[in-house]
């Protein structure tokens, strides 16, 4: 059965709330993330630095960015995950 334009308009508007922009997450992990790990998050997931370019700036090992940067992507996808699923 087709959509009426009326429906579809309301299927595009609910996957629009779902979708988690960008920005959102930047601002989320500014706000909740420690400055080292916001850091760490801003050279790894924005500027996009490898782990040896992260670690060499932050002046830690490859293993701890990313033991870290797995730490900060399960952190910001649980909050994401728990916000859409309300």
């Amino acid at each position: 059965m087709l959509a009426t334009p009326d429906e579809e308009t309301a299927t595009a508007s609910e996957e629009d709330k779902d979708e988690v922009t960008a920005m959102q997450v930047k601002e989320y992990a500014r706000m909740a993330l420690s400055p080292n790990d916001y850091k760490l998050f801003f050279l790894r997931f924005i500027k996009e630095f490898t782990l040896q370019q992260t670690g060499e700036y932050i002046g830690c090992s490859i293993s701890c960015v990313q033991r870290r940067s797995d730490k900060i992507k399960t952190r910001i996808s649980n909050h994401f995950q728990n916000q859409l699923a309300i």
